[in-house]
């Protein structure tokens, strides 16, 4: 015989020794199930095992009464309250205050809060200042605009002014020099 038929016929006699241990044909006596049993009373019990309660088995057989709380599907959708408007007495009008109105930020502001100072170089009196405006690099000097919209318009040690051509508007970045 080859090694694989050998192989395959102790697997087959494996196979058929765990079908007969599962289906009990080696069991030679079958356990008895167990059962309720009363608690019988020794008549040398310790003193401090005398005062313990004793186990009420009959109270296992009793039918439950049924649950009279509250129940709530918890695959339902959440349904919250609406409150109630407030009552309102014989002639009062509803008052509504008005909404405080947000002016939107403008270009500028929103230019100024997206850039971020680096650095700067210095050549002789020019500066040459590093600004960052999420992926993008500017190097600007004073005189330079920056994205076709806001006009660099002077750079010192401390401070680098800007202004937008459209609206005229101003503002200034702190820049640190170390």
């Amino acid at each position: 015989m080859s090694r694989d038929k050998l192989i395959l016929i102790f697997f087959v006699f494996i196979w058929i020794g765990i079908i007969a241990y599962n289906s009990g044909f080696f069991e030679t006596a079958r356990k008895a199930p167990v059962g309720k049993t009363p608690v019988r009373p020794t008549a040398a019990l310790p003193s401090a095992l005398e005062d313990l309660p004793e186990l009420r088995l009959d109270r296992l057989d009793m039918p439950r009464p049924p649950y009279k709380g509250i129940s709530k599907n918890i695959f339902s959708p959440l349904k919250f309250p609406v409150p109630k408007p407030p009552e309102e007495g014989p002639g009062a009008e509803p008052t509504l205050e008005p909404l405080p109105v947000v002016k939107p930020p403008s270009p500028l502001e929103t230019f100024k809060a997206s850039i971020t100072f680096i650095g700067f170089l210095e050549k002789e009196k020019d500066k040459t200042v590093f600004l960052t405006s999420g992926e993008d690099v500017f190097l600007v000097k004073r005189g330079d605009i920056i994205e076709g919209r806001f006009r660099v318009a002077e750079i010192t040690d401390t401070v680098l002014r800007f202004s937008d051509e459209l609206s005229g508007e101003a503002a200034s970045i702190v820049i640190e020099s170390e």
